[in-house]
């Protein structure tokens, strides 16, 4: 069989003269990971007409042709001719996220994302093999949205994006696009449903990290006061701002004025001690700022955990001491009755009590006919 770079996606076909594709890196066979950018580029006919496999042409090529191509690989690997060392596989290999986008001249880009970190060239040799395609595999994206963003946004090298790309979730399978006017689709629903379940603008965003941050700025400082040392004109230093004060507190476990005050007195650069000094009386409060945002994703969760067993708890055992009536307090249209909306297709219109507004007369006589909820403009509550 020939080998991988036997393709138009090798390194050898293109000459150095030429500026090679952006998504044009080296293959790292050994490599293991969960995310992989995909390419399926033209190839030449010498290749295809050499290759045990006959290679198809892209031009009759679909995306919808390439998801599926990609989910059977995944499905059907194709063991290596000269095996690895290592324990077997003890979980499926499963594709948990997969877009595919169509570029000019035309070829197809696929973000892919699996459950379990693997070696690609199964994967690469089952495309081959049982779906006649040639790819090249990137392996320097390390996190879903870095593989996804290549597609999504576009660059100098690449003006234009794909106006329609296909997506396809694991939980959901095949999605289908929102179209806005002639605007690429980035929001993707469920086949007959409004709810939006996938956003590739949201999903090609890098997730905040307090190590990453502090270490650009770091860079940046560096990359300012070496730009100074050789032009000899005084570099512009980007602002030390509240966001570079909160990674720093969480990079480095800062939790006290104290703790802040010595670190950023001996290891501090001049921007950072500046911001510090100006607030110095403020960092008891910005340091509890600091540590109620590392904290917001695991309350949020816990505040959803919470009142989903409370709603399950009142609705089987019914109120009591240990079954206590939650209660959803806010402002009008703040979202209250959207939370408990969804028991009345449990139980029936008429098992419900639609409370008048607050000064209403007999509000709650319905009460005793067995009603499951009562909802008023200022609080909604289950029954």
């Amino acid at each position: 069989m020939p080998s991988s770079s036997s393709s138009s996606s090798g390194d050898d076909d293109c000459p150095a003269a030429v500026a090679q594709p952006d998504w044009l890196t080296q293959e790292d066979a050994a490599a293991r990971s969960m995310v992989f950018l995909v390419t399926f580029a033209a190839v030449l006919s010498e290749t295809a007409l050499q290759a045990e496999t006959p290679l198809k042409d892209l031009a009759d090529l679909s995306r919808l042709q390439v998801r599926d191509a990609l989910l059977d690989a995944v499905a059907h690997p194709v063991p290596e001719a000269t095996p690895r060392g290592g324990r077997p596989r003890s979980k499926v290999l499963e594709v948990v996220k997969l877009v595919v986008f169509l570029e000019e001249p035309k070829h197809f880009q696929a973000a892919l994302k699996l459950n379990t970190p693997t070696r690609f060239m199964p994967l690469k040799l089952s495309l081959r093999q049982r779906s006649g395609l040639a790819s090249h595999w990137s392996t320097t994206h390390k996190q879903w949205w870095s593989a996804l963003r290549y597609g999504v946004f576009t660059t100098e090298r690449k003006p234009v994006v794909d106006l329609q790309p296909v997506a396809w979730l694991k939980s959901l399978g095949s999605l289908e696009a929102i179209q806005v006017g002639d605007r690429p689709c980035q929001e993707f629903v469920v086949p007959g449903r409004d709810a939006v379940v996938l956003n590739l603008y949201e999903e090609s965003q890098e997730p905040w990290s307090a190590t990453m941050w502090t270490k650009r700025r770091q860079q940046a400082e560096a990359a300012a006061a070496g730009a100074e040392a050789s032009s000899g004109k005084k570099a512009r230093v980007p602002k030390f701002n509240l966001l570079d004060f909160t990674a720093l507190v969480l990079e480095k476990q800062l939790l006290t004025p104290s703790a802040v005050l010595a670190y950023v007195q001996e290891y501090g650069s001049h921007a950072c001690q500046l911001f510090c000094m100006r607030n110095q009386k403020r960092l008891s409060e910005l340091i509890a700022g600091a540590e109620q945002w590392q904290g917001a994703k695991q309350q949020h969760a816990l505040e959803q955990e919470l009142l989903a067993a409370s709603l399950a708890n009142v609705i089987c055992h019914g109120p009591s001491k240990t079954a206590r009536v939650p209660m959803l307090a806010g402002t009008t249209n703040a979202g209250k009755s959207m939370i408990l909306d969804p028991l009345v297709n449990v139980f029936g219109r008429s098992a419900v009590d639609f409370c008048p507004a607050l000064g209403a007369s007999m509000a709650l006589s319905s009460l005793a006919t067995n009603k499951a909820i009562a909802s008023s403009t200022g609080t909604s509550s289950l029954l």
